[in-house]
């Protein structure tokens, strides 16, 4: 998967946490730097998908996504 994380000045990191249907973790890791503001983790695990992105400051950013349904080929956002 590929995210695009930006800022002001810097990210220093994206984390990528696949949870199953109860919010329990199935698999967390570090997505690497591709391109820019591309950063791509390949997930050995299907379920909610949690982003968390860092920059120079240490603040962070959150945002979970839930798998679409089978006939979408896009996964939503929650508010």
């Amino acid at each position: 998967m590929r995210v695009s994380a930006y800022d002001d000045t810097i990210v220093t990191g994206v984390t990528v946490t696949i949870l199953d249907e109860k919010g329990q973790c199935l698999e967390q890791g570090e997505a690497e730097l591709v391109l820019n503001v591309w950063w791509e983790y390949r997930p050995a695990q299907k379920g909610r998908i949690r982003i968390e992105a860092y920059d120079l400051a240490e603040n962070v950013t959150q945002q979970e996504f839930y798998p679409p349904s089978p006939s979408f080929s896009v996964w939503g956002k929650t508010n």
